[in-house]
């Protein structure tokens, strides 16, 4: 998992309103996977991910869609990985 952490700039006061000071912002994470030895991939979707498991890919795909698992979610790829260590 690799986080992205953006900075934000102070805003200054406006009318009605009271300034801001600099803050950071979680801008979004990003899931990377390597199978085998493989280099690191990133998983953009549930499609890229299910590619990634070659010859074991339609035993996934059940799997993840028999679960209704994210590929969004960190307990949910956690889940999927194990399932695909255990065969």
């Amino acid at each position: 998992m690799k986080y992205s952490i953006r900075l934000l700039e102070p805003e200054a006061a406006k009318a009605y309103g009271d300034p801001k000071p600099p803050r950071f912002d979680d801008v979004q994470k990003a899931y990377f996977i390597t199978i085998n030895g493989s280099p690191a991939k990133l998983i953009a979707s549930k499609k890229t991910l299910i590619e990634l498991f070659g010859d074991k890919k339609g035993e996934m795909e059940s799997y993840i869609s028999k679960n209704k698992l994210s590929v969004k979610s960190d307990v949910a790829l956690i889940k999927i990985v194990a399932h695909y260590n255990s065969l």
